[in-house]
């Protein structure tokens, strides 16, 4: 066997590797660039409530009144669970963030999963690797979230239990949204950060 096809190989089990962790593509798939949805001016609350897996975070987003922020001029990325971690949260959670008594605690959790700024696939992977494997970031909400890469996971959160990054991510003309498939927790107020 000649080193040219050994080399193809390792590269075609790399670039697997790379999909299977969420970190799948250094460019967005074609029609999904930022450019191409600045110039049709999708927000980033648009492009939540347009993706199928997004449809119970676009709902909450709207709910916490954080809809007008992200029609904005600011950019943000989010790190938005699909409906099925949505839906796995218990029942009488789900309840009390969508009810109006619930909606401080619904906006702390939605801020804990947005970062501000464009964070590109490449600065995510870039940034884990120049920190051995983990990489902290300021969120709008009360405090930072760690990303853990394990092999081909990247996590967020707890290291062996924390939401992992899915899929591909979604860009909008104001920021990018990252499936994760669950929900981080709220930051526990402690006596004290009171």
């Amino acid at each position: 066997m000649s080193a040219r096809p050994m080399r193809q190989r390792w590269l075609i089990v790399a670039g697997a590797a790379l999909a299977l962790a969420g970190c799948n593509r250094q460019e967005p798939a074609p029609g999904n660039t930022a450019a191409d949805m600045a110039s049709s001016g999708e927000s980033l609350t648009r492009a939540l409530g347009e993706d199928s897996r997004f449809r119970a975070t676009a709902k909450l987003v709207t709910a916490a009144g954080l809809d007008r922020t992200f029609e904005g001029k600011g950019v943000y990325t989010i790190f938005a669970p699909t409906d099925a971690a949505i839906a796995a949260l218990p029942e009488d959670q789900r309840r009390q963030l969508e009810s109006k008594a619930g909606r401080p605690q619904l906006v702390a959790l939605i801020r804990q999963h947005v970062v501000p700024g464009y964070i590109e696939v490449g600065d995510i992977a870039g940034g884990i690797k120049a920190a051995d494997g983990t990489v902290t970031l300021a969120t709008v909400g009360a405090a930072p979230i760690t990303l853990h890469r394990t092999g081909d996971v990247v996590r967020l959160g707890d290291a062996t239990s924390g939401p992992r990054l899915i899929g591909r991510p979604v860009a909008a003309r104001n920021g990018v949204v990252y499936a994760i498939d669950g929900v981080l927790p709220p930051p526990r107020v402690t006596s004290a950060s009171r």
